[in-house]
């Protein structure tokens, strides 16, 4: 990567390329350097985007995926204090993603879990569903899942019912358990559509999808810059099957109630910072 320090920005740049190399050897063991291997990893092409925006003058292109990276790390380090042993999956599955959509379902679980321990609700760690509540919670479970366009002309709202549809098909996709779905492309997408979605048609395709059969809760999260620009905020759209599991209801009331979204869907749709 090459640093003109003959350069101000440049040095600033190079500054802030510096520290996050050094979380990413602190917290994942990934150290980027001239001809790494962790180059072909997805964290690695993040790297070789932003230095890529960095030469071509995108510096808002750029600066966005330094504050995605950052608020990455920042839960890793959340799980390493709070929960090691969410902290250790973490670690290993975002390392482990070969593509973009394994990473962002990897990307996913570590958010979750680092809002679950920074809330102080304790959770185990385990396969099909991703996470047991514990305690007052206890019997009741978490999934997480990305949901993604990859091509131009795709039906983003058909897109959410199918994929909420696919999850339900999982044994384990009852009334006691929520879905927590990264949605953030589809949401982007609809965001700068010539004909945006509403939120009631993106809740209306979740319902179909779960009407029958399948999670008690549905969540449907986007990543984005907040208003300032000085960082990442996370928002939802949620929704409830009619036989939600009494327990689950609780559990998702405190943690995520529901709040105002606006329509079309915007930049924010409920706020929930960190």
């Amino acid at each position: 990567m090459f640093i003109d320090l003959r350069n101000h920005s440049d040095i600033s740049y190079g500054f802030r390329l510096a520290e996050l190399e050094a979380m990413a050897s602190d917290l994942l063991g990934m150290r980027f350097h001239d001809g790494s291997s962790n180059y072909q990893t997805h964290i690695g092409a993040r790297f070789i985007w932003i230095d890529r925006m960095h030469l071509e003058g995108d510096h808002i292109g750029r600066d966005a995926e330094i504050l995605k990276l950052l608020f990455l790390f920042k839960h890793l380090k959340e799980l390493r204090d709070l929960h090691p042993d969410a902290y250790r999956r973490a670690r290993r599955a975002v390392r482990k993603s070969p593509n973009e959509a394994q990473y962002f379902g990897a990307r996913m679980e570590v958010y979750v879990a680092a809002s679950l321990a920074r809330a102080g609700i304790r959770f185990l760690c385990r396969e099909s569903p991703d996470y047991e509540l514990l305690d007052k919670h206890r019997d009741h479970f978490i999934e997480c899942g990305s949901a993604h366009i990859t091509g131009p002309n795709e039906d983003l709202v058909k897109k959410i019912n199918l994929a909420v549809a696919s999850k339900c098909k999982k044994q384990y996709a009852k009334r006691n358990t929520a879905l927590f779905l990264d949605a953030t492309n589809i949401m982007q997408r609809a965001a700068v559509a010539s004909h945006p979605y509403s939120t009631d048609q993106l809740r209306e395709a979740v319902r179909e999808a779960i009407k029958d059969i399948g999670y008690g809760n549905v969540l449907l999260f986007s990543y984005g810059l907040n208003r300032d620009a000085s960082g990442i905020a996370a928002s939802y759209i949620r929704v409830d099957a009619p036989e939600i599991e009494p327990g689950l209801l609780q559990f998702i009331d405190a943690k995520y109630p529901f709040g105002p979204a606006p329509d079309p869907i915007g930049i924010a749709l409920y706020p929930n910072q960190g």
